[in-house]
């Protein structure tokens, strides 16, 4: 079967033949170590990308529930990120006007499960 097989693909011939020619060899050791840097890289910014979407996750859970306090605490503990600042801008803007917002919009969940309780019965 593989006689087959090259012979429909005369470019197979040459990835069945093991290197032995040692330029070949390091060659193909530094393609690998060229990958291997390259994998390495996409795994860390899929962990950097995941961390930052948990970060945003949780703020935007806090600012929905009106919870400035906890979303400060937690943006506070994140890393520098050029969403840092536009959240520092939502929840200092969210303070300065929360005088002038209905206190329906402060509900915390412990309430809202209250809440619905009631609109059950």
């Amino acid at each position: 079967e593989s006689l087959a097989q090259l012979e429909k693909n005369p470019f197979a011939e040459d990835f069945a033949q093991p290197i032995t020619d040692v330029s070949e060899q390091e060659e193909t050791n530094v393609v690998l170590q060229a990958w291997n840097k390259m994998l390495e890289s996409v795994r860390n910014q899929a962990a950097r990308a995941k961390t930052l979407a948990d970060m945003v996750s949780g703020i935007t859970y806090h600012i929905a529930l009106m919870d400035l306090d906890a979303a400060t605490e937690l943006l506070q503990k994140t890393e520098d990120t050029d969403l840092h600042g536009q959240f520092t801008a939502i929840i200092l803007f969210l303070k300065t006007y929360r005088p002038f917002l209905p206190k329906t919009l402060f509900v915390k969940e412990d309430d809202e499960a209250d809440d619905t309780e009631t609109l059950d019965s």
